[in-house]
């Protein structure tokens, strides 16, 4: 069995829940579950929509109800790791970020603020050299791009790998530079394509590439702090004035309370009896309901209820006393586009019909601009 160990930080609160909903350990489950998610994000820019060839391949890594898993993790070493009953946040734009640890009290009984540990990864003797760079790179790109545990779209669950000497080529592992993080991406998709060749043909399955077509892209914003829970206030108050305004977007008070331009848009078309109407902000992903006083607003398709997330991602890294926030936003069959979506508002139907995907790249695009320009140097 080969082993390899890496050395990981924590650099924003993690929240992972167990079976009764505390939230006291490393779980390597919820590890493996995020793995699993940027996996699918790789493997889907190199098979499409082929749901089925890229559950094989993922099954074939990570195992399936009827298949064990050809890896385990290993946690260990687990240094002066901080845990705190009741995390309260203080400031207002890291509450904003972290609404629901606000209102969930019972989710967030212990959780883990910060802390060194190790994860080892344990390889089944019969996996190839294409396979275990997969399984590594995956857990890479959950800690470059994402986080781990509750709100972790939002910057908490931020981890990263400290001082590794594991190399893939001339790729290190500790490094979250935007060249470091797309070389990462590209040796995922160079040897899950050499992969798929080994079993299949191209005539079987044609093997595409949409993670560098102008579909996907990474911005790093940098900012001095002196604390994590700075960084994600002053991320959030930005983040909430773009989502109230996007055309004259300002830094926000996020408990003012102020109405998003979605939820106006689909209040004046309640008011107005219209029949159609588009959605202005699909970056931010389409809540299962809207509430507000007398309204109570759900989205449906199909007569189900639904809630599409959103693709912003954001993961927090620190270097000295310099923070670090990677914005990642790509391209996903995830993010609804060109279809449409019933609103009921007490009880009455309005159709609701999604941005174009030209739209939604130029939202995304504004934000980051937003961002870069009144916050990043």
């Amino acid at each position: 069995m080969k082993e390899i160990t890496l050395e990981v930080e924590i650099i924003t609160p993690t929240l992972m829940g167990g079976g009764f909903g505390q939230n006291d350990n490393i779980r390597p489950s919820e590890i493996k579950g995020m793995m699993r998610y940027w996996f699918r994000a790789i493997a889907g820019s190199v098979l499409g929509n082929n749901i089925e060839e890229i559950k094989k391949v993922e099954d074939r890594l990570f195992g399936s109800q009827t298949t064990k898993s050809p890896f385990r993790l290993l946690i260990s070493n687990k240094k002066d790791l901080k845990i705190e009953k009741n995390l309260t946040l203080q400031k207002a734009g890291a509450k904003y970020l972290g609404f629901t640890i606000n209102v969930n009290k019972e989710r967030v009984l212990n959780v883990i603020k910060e802390g060194i540990f190790e994860i080892s990864f344990l390889f089944n003797n019969n996996l190839s050299a294409e396979e275990r760079r997969l399984i590594l790179l995956s857990f890479y790109l959950a800690t470059a791009l994402g986080g781990f545990g509750l709100r972790s779209r939002r910057g908490f669950g931020s981890w990263q790998i400290k001082g590794s000497k594991v190399k893939i080529g001339d790729f290190e592992f500790e490094k979250y530079k935007e060249e470091d993080i797309n070389k990462a991406i590209k040796i995922s998709i160079e040897n899950l394509i050499s992969l798929i060749k080994k079993e299949k043909t191209e005539t079987d399955i044609p093997v595409i590439n949409t993670f560098f077509d102008g579909k996907y892209n990474i911005e790093i914003v940098r900012q001095r702090a002196s604390s994590w829970e700075d960084v994600l206030d002053n991320l959030g108050r930005y983040y909430r004035g773009f989502r109230i305004n996007p055309n004259n977007p300002q830094k926000a008070n996020p408990s003012d309370k102020k109405a998003t331009n979605d939820f106006k848009i689909i209040m004046n078309a309640f008011r107005e009896n219209k029949k159609s109407i588009n959605l202005v902000n699909p970056s931010f992903g389409l809540n299962i309901q809207y509430p507000s006083g007398k309204f109570s607003v759900e989205l449906q398709k199909e007569n189900k209820s639904l809630r599409r997330a959103s693709q912003l991602f954001v993961s927090i890294k620190k270097e000295n006393d310099e923070y670090s926030i990677i914005l990642s936003n790509f391209y996903s069959q995830f993010k609804p586009h060109n279809d449409k979506y019933k609103v009921i508002v007490k009880g009455k139907d309005i159709i609701f019909v999604n941005v174009d995907d030209k739209k939604y790249y130029e939202y995304r695009n504004n934000l980051i601009n937003f961002l870069k320009t009144n916050w990043g140097r």
